[in-house]
């Protein structure tokens, strides 16, 4: 194998490492900003319901 075509995948090699760790810091800055966000939602107060439906008053038949 010559020399120039040695140096030719070392330089690929360089270049798909190169890009591995830039994708690696893109997907560590997005689950950073996900995990934020989550933080956020579980850390409201989780306000009072208002009850919906039909509701009947207790009445006491005296029975």
């Amino acid at each position: 194998m010559p020399f120039w075509h040695l140096k030719e995948i070392l330089h690929d090699q360089n270049d798909i490492n190169r890009q591995q760790e830039e994708t690696n810091t893109e997907i560590a800055l997005q689950f950073e900003a996900l995990n934020d966000a989550l933080e956020q939602l579980r850390a409201k107060p989780e306000s009072p319901r208002k009850q919906i439906g039909f509701r009947q008053e207790d009445t006491d038949t005296g029975e």
